[in-house]
């Protein structure tokens, strides 16, 4: 389904598409109904640790990890913390199989011969395809305090089409379905992630941080013991 323009590329048969809404789920289930599902409004001091403030009341506990996204500078600033990431939007484009149940590799072409630097990966229904452009250029502006789209996303999408339009025979090139997403990284750099920590509490913000989920965990038990 690819007009490869290498001589050479590599595949990596053990990889392939993170499928987040079923490891939420699964996780969801082993901790059997200790979630609480609330939006959470703002975080203080208090003589016994720590308060959060949330639609579902408030919440005292000694440890706190914020991981919330788009939304973690403005919570761990409510403790002295700033983290300095950078707020934008990214088109995610999801376009259709020609041959149904024909199933495609995920796909990192870092070559520029088609004219963009993309990823691909496929959805786990085995007919849609997701493409996404990589690189500096390869996200909307956003206002950084609200996260809301400041610029076009139309021309980044059109750049997209234009990509499997030349490089994926195999996918029909009309646009199926768009997803947005935030992305939320520190400078340019497209994977970095960082912790900050402030007596009791631990904060990690960077992009892409499902990747690393599995060593992440880890890292922020130990850093919200150990604090």
């Amino acid at each position: 389904g690819l007009a490869s323009p290498a001589e050479k590329a590599l595949f990596e048969s053990s990889a392939g598409a993170i499928r987040a809404q079923r490891v939420i789920e699964l996780l969801l289930t082993w901790l059997e109904g200790r979630v609480l599902l609330a939006e959470v409004f703002g975080v203080e001091r208090v003589r016994s640790g720590l308060r959060l403030r949330t639609s579902g009341g408030s919440c005292d506990c000694e440890r706190l990890v914020i991981c919330a996204g788009t939304g973690t500078p403005a919570l761990a600033a409510q403790l002295g913390v700033e983290i300095p990431i950078v707020v934008r939007c990214h088109p995610r484009v999801t376009f259709l199989n020609r041959e149904r149940g024909r199933r495609m590799a995920g796909l990192q072409d870092s070559s520029g011969a088609h004219g963009e630097l993309v990823y691909g990966v496929p959805c786990g229904d085995g007919e849609r395809y997701v493409v996404g452009l990589v690189g500096p250029d390869s996200d909307a502006s956003c206002d950084q305090a609200t996260g809301i789209l400041s610029s076009d996303i139309g021309p980044l999408v059109q750049r997209v089409q234009d990509y499997v339009s030349r490089a994926m025979g195999g996918l029909l090139p009309e646009v199926a379905s768009l997803r947005l997403c935030h992305t939320t990284k520190l400078g340019e750099r497209k994977d970095a992630f960082a912790v900050w920590a402030a007596a009791g509490a631990v904060a990690i913000a960077g992009n892409n941080l499902f990747k690393f989920a599995p060593a992440l965990g880890r890292v922020l038990a130990e850093a919200a013991t150990s604090n």
